[in-house]
């Protein structure tokens, strides 16, 4: 009984050693290459024998689908594919004139004149690509251009994750829709949420002449929301504005800006300072200043400058304040006006009444 208990044991060992070894195996994309075709032939290639595939040709490695006119397979994980190569692993889709598979390394190299990388709505156009199996990374260079919807998105060179959508694009970046254009050295992109993060110098410009400049943030396409975290600067028709850190908020016509405030406004005449501030209004013309607050006020024809500090300020322009002071002329006009009426309808109605009783 005890000798058969201790082969039960040494049974499951083995059994348990091996079952972690083929896992491990699969893991690391160790299996051998599954392959079909219409014909198949062998060649005489070096010093051994390949194996020629002819019509529909389809190879499967860790769940990526190879298809080809035809392939030249070497051994169990080297194949070579030929014409009308296309690549599939998930969502994703390369399509190239030639591909080599190395089934060691989990690598495909994709090779033509230009080569197509489809991802759901997004398209990637780049001249050399290459794609691991295993880890679902692409890796592009010789420059790219990819396009989702009217975005457009040029690179020298990067990375593509399959798995959480995202491209990493590295020299020569470029982005840009109908509403603006962003430069930088590197840019990391999500497909799926429309978000771009960089941290080298960049530069963003949008369709009202605005320059946003900083050496790391980000910018939320869908709300049109820029973070910049370190060096910002915005440059307006009116303003420059410079702050350690920029919350801009386009759509809410809203900035928070924190640490090292500087704001220069050439058209209202005002220097101002401090360690928080808040802006409202499509021109930034209501502005909340704290934290230290220091304004100085200049005129550059008569030489002269009035400095201001306090706990707090608040600036209003003499445009939104001539705007705010017709508003509440017009409606101490309409109330004026509606007043007027009432007193007519009234005395309508009496001069009605007199003579009913007449």
């Amino acid at each position: 009984m005890k000798r058969l208990l201790s082969i039960l044991l040494v049974c499951a060992a083995v059994f348990s050693i091996a079952f972690a070894q083929s896992g491990g195996a699969s893991r690391r994309g160790r299996k051998p290459v599954d392959m079909q075709g219409d014909d198949a032939y062998s060649i005489k290639y070096e010093d051994t024998t390949a194996l020629c595939l002819v019509g529909n040709v389809m190879f499967h490695h860790n769940g990526t689908v190879i298809t080809c006119d035809s392939a030249v397979r070497y051994s169990e994980r080297h194949m070579e594919c030929f014409r009308n190569v296309l690549i599939n692993k998930d969502s994703l889709y390369v399509y190239g004139d030639r591909a080599e598979y190395n089934g060691e390394t989990n690598m495909a190299y994709v090779f033509s004149p230009l080569i197509k990388v489809v991802d759901g709505d997004a398209t990637m156009y780049t001249y050399t690509f290459s794609f691991n199996t295993l880890d679902n990374v692409g890796r592009f260079g010789g420059g790219a251009i990819l396009t989702k919807g009217d975005n457009r998105l040029e690179a020298e060179r990067g990375y593509y994750y399959a798995d959480s959508s995202v491209v990493i694009c590295v020299e020569a970046v470029e982005m840009q829709d109908t509403q603006y254009k962003l430069q930088s050295d590197s840019v990391i992109y999500n497909l799926d949420t429309d978000v771009a993060e960089f941290a080298t110098n960049t530069y963003i410009w949008n369709e009202k002449g605005e320059m946003v400049n900083a050496t790391a943030g980000r910018y939320d396409r869908p709300s049109d929301r820029f973070e910049l975290f370190s060096d910002s600067y915005i440059l307006t028709e009116k303003q420059e504005v410079w702050a350690d850190s920029i919350d801009y908020r386009r759509e809410l016509e809203n900035a928070v800006l924190r640490r090292n405030i500087q704001i220069d406004d050439t058209d209202q005449m005002v220097l101002a300072f401090g360690d928080y501030a808040e802006f409202w209004g499509g021109d930034m013309d209501i502005a909340l200043l704290t934290k230290k607050p220091v304004s100085i006020s200049y005129d550059l024809e008569q030489g002269d400058s009035v400095f201001m500090s306090a706990d707090t300020m608040q600036f209003l322009t003499i445009s939104r304040l001539e705007e705010a002071r017709g508003a509440r002329r017009k409606e101490i006009a309409d109330s004026i006006a509606a007043a007027e009426k009432a007193v007519k309808e009234r005395e309508e109605l009496l001069e009605r009444r007199k003579k009913f009783l007449q």
